[in-house]
């Protein structure tokens, strides 16, 4: 295996378990790599050009082309893996092509884009950045979204001109266009009691969409006659067009009585601002129309999942003689049942003579009033390192964020490991929790407390921000 580039391994180095440590994270840093932007714009989109006639497509299907001398081509972006994304399509073609590039992320500004700024650097002024904001929406994510909306009046285009967004998680943050009565402010209150509350992102973008002039097709439905082509990485179960990025330029086949329908039965409807509340009830009265269920001008394609990481994990594996299972389904829901639901995996594939179990998806933790420090993946470490305490081998485990960060900058998640029931040597006692570290993990647990738990213990992932949001990975390996 190269060495990592994206997750630092120093800090392990010393550990008594450095040996498993390493390969671990360093079958977790492929499968990230596995699925970087650049990597899958390079493997998975099919661009080509000669002269003005420009050719798109993605592997597999057929391509379409357009002639630059009488077509416009505007490209869009919002997501973690914005930056990445365009600087990969700018460096296949002519950006000269371009009329318009527009982008939201959550990285510095320019700093993305500095090597293709350097070899092209008329494409500056064809570029308008958005130094947006993740997991809370800001004003440069409104500023954004309004640029988007505006694209075709500013640009004159029409039914001949092709529109590319380039998708990836997070663009729900950060692209934010509040429904007319709905203040910025009131926006976060919301987003805040939705990625506290536990609820699945599925359920979560369907409100988002309904408090949104931007998502659920609205983008799409504003741009008309145009036409629309998304291609996106899926950090969503199912990989449904209309949940990743909250679907700004698919067809969204939720209601305004759905989106209601959620809050109710979570407990957070009457949690939720007034206007908020007004604005869903006068859409369930068809006071407002409902998010567009059909756009016959817009196409999907999709890059690339967190299946692509965990198979690239198994292949990796499997040339270090290494057998591990994947899971046969994507996690979510609360990190102590999907703790409960892997530990049964695991107990399964150990008995069937499996090495490891690699697994993909996203926890949705319900935060205490007071919620202490650290990320869903921090917290599901806790869960998993308290489910695997009579496990009969020796064992290793992380849960990382494919996007390099876990809630805190530079974190990505926790890694933890432990010597089995069945057998003790030299390093035992370093490995083994007693019963005040067991004590205070269960607090940890309880507070939503992980970094502070796992920090002392040399438990944290720390790596860069990797080009990439395709959810969350699961590694555990045992002797």
């Amino acid at each position: 295996m190269t060495s990592p580039t994206l997750i630092n391994l120093a800090p392990h180095q010393s550990h008594p378990n450095h040996q498993q440590r390493l390969l671990l994270l360093q079958l977790l840093e492929h499968g990230i790599q596995s699925v970087t932007a650049p990597h899958l714009c390079r493997e998975v989109l099919q661009i080509s050009q000669r002269g003005s006639q420009c050719s798109f497509g993605v592997k597999g299907q057929s391509p379409f082309s357009i002639d630059t001398s009488k077509q416009k081509i505007i490209l869009l972006a919002a997501g973690k893996a914005a930056c990445p994304m365009v600087e990969e399509v700018c460096k296949q073609l002519d950006t000269s092509l371009f009329t318009h590039i527009c982008v939201s992320s959550h990285l510095p500004e320019w700093s993305w884009l500095a090597t293709v700024l350097q070899s092209q650097p008329n494409l500056r002024a064809k570029i308008s950045y958005h130094y947006a904001s993740h997991p809370e929406p800001n004003s440069a994510s409104v500023s954004a979204a309004t640029e988007m909306l505006n694209i075709k009046a500013n640009h004159n285009l029409n039914e001949n001109d092709h529109i590319f967004m380039l998708l990836s998680g997070g663009a729900s943050a950060l692209l934010c266009k509040p429904v007319v009565g709905l203040s910025l402010s009131e926006k976060q209150l919301c987003n805040k009691l939705l990625l506290s509350s536990g609820l699945g992102i599925e359920s979560i973008n369907v409100i988002r969409k309904h408090l949104s002039a931007i998502k659920g097709g609205r983008l799409a439905q504003a741009l008309h006659p145009c036409q629309i082509h998304t291609y996106a990485l899926s950090d969503v179960p199912g990989d449904e067009p209309a949940s990743i990025g909250s679907g700004p330029c698919v067809p969204d086949p939720s209601t305004y009585q759905d989106a209601q329908q959620i809050l109710i039965e979570s407990m957070l409807w009457d949690k939720f601002p007034e206007t908020a509340k007004n604005h869903f009830e006068a859409g369930i009265q068809g006071l407002h129309s409902d998010t567009p269920h059909i756009l016959p001008h817009s196409d999907f394609h999709l890059l690339g999942n967190v299946e692509s990481a965990t198979k690239a994990i198994q292949n990796q594996a499997a040339q270090q003689k290494l057998h591990i299972a994947r899971s046969n389904k994507r996690f979510s829901g609360e990190p102590l049942a999907a703790s409960q639901h892997f530990y049964g995996e695991i107990l399964e594939a150990y008995s069937q003579g499996w090495h490891g179990l690699v697994a993909g998806g996203e926890c949705h933790p319900k935060l205490p009033v007071r919620p202490g420090k650290g990320g869903r993946n921090q917290a599901l470490t806790l869960h998993l390192i308290q489910q695997m305490q009579n496990f009969p081998v020796k064992w290793t485990l992380a849960c990382c964020g494919s996007d390099g960060q876990d809630y805190l900058p530079g974190i990505a998640g926790g890694i933890g490991d432990g010597e089995g029931e069945g057998r003790r040597d030299s390093n035992s006692a370093k490995l083994q929790l007693d019963q005040e570290d067991l004590a205070s993990l269960q607090v940890a647990i309880q507070n939503f407390d992980s970094y502070n738990w796992l920090e002392p213990r040399n438990g944290l992932i720390q790596s860069k921000a990797t080009g990439s949001n395709v959810g969350d990975l699961v590694l555990i390996l045992w002797n």
